[in-house]
Order: C-alpha cells, then sequence, then structure tokens
C-alpha cells in the first residue's frame, strides 16, 4: 500500500490513462475494479460520475487527445475519497458555469460543485492542472486498501465495454 504520510492517506487507484474519447470510460473501468465492491452503490455512483466530469474535462479543455496520457489518482483517507485528474493544463481556468438547458453540456464542474464535500484546482508551475474532489463514504477502508500503481500508455489504453446496469423494459403508452 502506498501511504501518503503527510496527508494521511492511503493510495486506492493512481493510473495513467490515454486520452481521447475512451478516457472516461477507461477512468470509470479502472475507478470499479479498485473500489467497485467496497463502497455502498450511491457512493460508487457519485464517484463514477465526478470522475468522469474530471476526466471529460481534462480532454476537451487541457487537449489530452490519444497521443497524451492523464493521471488519475484516488485517495482514502478515514470516510473521505479524495480524486484528483492531473493534465497537462489548458488555456482557461476550470470555473464552475451556471446550467443552461438550451446549451449542451458544460454542466460538469456544476455537478462536481453539488455533489463533493468540496473541490479545488491547483496549477503547477509548468502550467499543468491538478483538478480534484473530496466525497464522503459511508466507510473507513483506509487500512485495508492494497493501493498500487498501473501505468496504461497509449499502446495498452483500457478498451471500453459494454456493463449492464439494470434490465429495463421500455414503457408502453
Amino acid at each position: 500500500m502506498q501511504e501518503q504520510a503527510s496527508l494521511g492517506r492511503a493510495t486506492a487507484l493512481s493510473a495513467l490513462i490515454a486520452g481521447g474519447s475512451g478516457a472516461p470510460v477507461a477512468a470509470r473501468q479502472l475507478v470499479t475494479a479498485e473500489l467497485g465492491e467496497m463502497l455502498e452503490l450511491d457512493s460508487l455512483y457519485d464517484l463514477l460520475l465526478l470522475t468522469t466530469e474530471l476526466v471529460t474535462n481534462a480532454v476537451l479543455h487541457a487537449g489530452v487527445d490519444e497521443t497524451r496520457t492523464l493521471h488519475l489518482q484516488v485517495d482514502w483517507e478515514n470516510r473521505l475519497l479524495h480524486v484528483s485528474v492531473f493534465d497537462p493544463g489548458g488555456e482557461s481556468e476550470p470555473q464552475v458555469k451556471k446550467p443552461d438547458i438550451e446549451v449542451p453540456g458544460g454542466v460538469g464542474l456544476f455537478l462536481v460543485d453539488q455533489l463533493s464535500s468540496r473541490w479545488g484546482v491547483d496549477r503547477g508551475r509548468n502550467g499543468s492542472t491538478q483538478v480534484w474532489f473530496e466525497l464522503p463514504t459511508g466507510r473507513d477502508l483506509s487500512e485495508e486498501l492494497s493501493g498500487h500503481r498501473i501505468e496504461l500508455p497509449p499502446a495498452t489504453r483500457v478498451a471500453p465495454r459494454a456493463v449492464p446496469i439494470a434490465n429495463v423494459t421500455p414503457a408502453r403508452n
């Protein structure tokens, strides 16, 4: 287990993910594989939604295409998940926008702001960006985690796969 002594956190997941349109799916698969059985469903769904939003923003706004990678890190401290997405940085500062029902998209950080206990943006000296959020959970598994680093270069990116969510029967009118 990787320990971050200064923060008192256990690293549950630390992975390099190839950019492009497959990055959000790869991030969800990694998070589900590492934490899916440890979290209550409500916590898992919130974690997947907010992680998807940060990864999507890195792809769209920091230009993390198929030739580049982003870094996803999930740390667990007591009953709190701390999720960070590191990217090379974009031209604009990530900020919450007021949702506009007439315009598609643009609600990612609004969701992060509404569902997380707190979130923020840190800029590196080289212009890189770390966008992070914290999410309360119902359990403290920091002692049970077997955190590790997963390297996913573009040539071996996790391929998207369909995962059934539920058996749904369409409503008849």
